[in-house]
């Protein structure tokens, strides 16, 4: 059963306003609208994680996708079968789907691992170099803060994750059930 609303820092969030999402079998469901402040509060959550989910180390970042893909695998049943409901896709389409995600979601974590996406370089000082000495270089990526996506669908989402960037997201209304289940 769908949760509803909008999960911000942890805590679910329903506005007021709803709107309806008929599936394509079964009873309608209504989900909350967000609202300007939903998004501002969505931000402000997004660059509060920015802090400690972005400098956590990267074998905490991996395994935090590893537990998300270990999830949608224990709940794979109940999802393909949400997902079938609400959009009439057969089931074998929506399992490629849920495995192909999963797998995206472990191909990530070991990314993430090996640390490549920081792009380390160094080089070294050449105290000689005409006409004027080059100091030692390092330079590695970092992030720099929150991704706001709207109106993107969810095939999007693992490919922002993986710049281990917090976000605030907003999901299609064509796949509202799914997304609460995930």
């Amino acid at each position: 059963m769908p949760v509803g609303k909008h999960l911000m820092a942890g805590e679910w969030v329903a506005g007021e306003a709803t709107f309806a999402n008929p599936p394509v079998e079964g009873d309608v469901d209504l989900f909350p609208g967000g609202t300007l402040e939903h998004v501002s509060a969505a931000a402000a959550a997004a660059e509060d994680a920015f802090w400690s989910f972005g400098n956590s180390p990267r074998s905490d970042r991996a395994s935090f996708f590893r537990a998300i893909a270990d999830q949608v695998g224990v709940r794979d049943d109940e999802i393909t079968e949400t997902g079938k409901t609400e959009t009439g896709l057969p089931e074998a389409r929506l399992n490629g789907e849920r495995s192909r995600r999963v797998g995206q979601l472990r191909l990530f974590a070991d990314h993430i691992e090996a640390g490549g996406y920081l792009d380390r370089r160094h080089d070294e000082a050449m105290p000689e170099c005409p006409p004027l000495p080059r100091p030692d270089l390092k330079t590695v990526r970092r992030t720099v803060g929150p991704v706001a996506v709207f109106g993107a669908n969810s095939d999007r989402t693992p490919s922002i994750r993986r710049f281990l960037r917090p976000i605030c997201y907003q999901n299609m209304p064509n796949a509202l059930r799914p997304s609460d289940l995930a």
